[in-house]
């Protein structure tokens, strides 16, 4: 996951990170069989995953200031390598998103 950090045209300081949603399966591997029998009461409980579709299964960049959070689809190639111009733009365009509750006072 690359990095960076920007100000943009009001002199805001913002990070910029990569995310890239992963498939997984929880029964994976070559001893599931046996994993199963021992944590059957386990599997019985109901576990909610969310599935990840369109432009966002392609991955997507957040941009973070102090004061709100921001999403990007999809991830651009190379984004990392771009001028602090083209992620002020791509910052401009993208969608607000909630805040973490831990950085909400």
């Amino acid at each position: 996951m690359a990095h960076r950090e920007f100000r943009d045209e009001r002199g805001r300081l913002w990070e910029v990170w990569d995310v890239m949603p992963e498939r997984r399966d929880r029964r994976g591997g070559a001893d599931r069989r046996v994993e199963a029998r021992a944590t059957f009461e386990r599997r019985k409980r109901r576990v909610l995953s969310a599935a990840v579709s369109g432009d966002l299964a392609k991955g997507w960049l957040v941009f973070s200031s102090a004061l709100e959070r921001r999403r990007y689809t999809p991830l651009p190639e190379r984004w990392a390598e771009v001028t602090d111009d083209q992620l002020n733009a791509w910052c401009a365009s993208a969608r607000p998103i909630p805040l973490p509750r831990r950085l909400i006072k």
